[in-house]
């Protein structure tokens, strides 16, 4: 298991760099681009930068031990006025959260208790996949579509796309599943 491979230590460095791939992609948008589409059909580039303010900002006060009701409302709301900025002050916030943090320690998430090193696990898988998905909807990286002009290259960008969303999908089960049979993601 990658987990396993990885020490713990070490995810405090990959936490870092996701957040900065996601800091890079942010400072990128152009005021025209904040409602462009991503590959998440019901958020546009506005609409995932704020989530990613709100799960950082949640992710701190969890981290402060927050008691779960405060955490839980935190709404999108914040990143209204100026998302970049709301951006800029919740990534700092919760990279020095998880520095702080105790990492063999434990996180209250309502009712349940996870290890502090799983939550910093998922914030970091998460954040990765939102840089991706910020690329793909600024159209930023030249590795995500570049052959935009060849049919058989759009035929299987779409393809990839439909596969990794339905498998990102059945992984999500596939956790669902081992934290409701198991009672633990260990």
């Amino acid at each position: 298991m990658l987990s396993e491979q990885i020490p713990d230590a070490a995810w405090l460095r990959i936490h870092q760099i996701a957040t900065a791939e996601v800091d890079y992609r942010i400072r990128q948008i152009l005021p025209e681009y904040w409602e462009a589409s991503t590959p998440c059909d019901e958020w546009d580039v506005y609409d995932l930068v704020a989530h990613c303010v709100v799960e950082n900002m949640r992710a701190s006060r969890i981290l402060e031990g927050a008691p779960f009701e405060d955490v839980m409302s935190i709404t999108a709301e914040v990143a209204v006025e100026d998302p970049e900025m709301a951006w800029e002050v919740s990534w700092r916030n919760v990279v020095a959260a998880f520095a702080d943090a105790d990492i063999e320690g434990q996180v209250e998430l309502g009712e349940q208790a996870i290890p502090t090193i799983e939550f910093l696990r998922i914030r970091t898988c998460d954040l990765a996949v939102h840089a991706w998905d910020l690329a793909v909807g600024l159209g930023v990286d030249d590795r995500i579509g570049f052959w935009h002009h060849k049919e058989s290259a759009i035929e299987a960008n779409l393809k990839a796309f439909l596969v990794n969303r339905v498998g990102d999908f059945g992984f999500l089960l596939g956790i669902a599943f081992v934290l409701m049979f198991f009672g633990t993601l260990d």
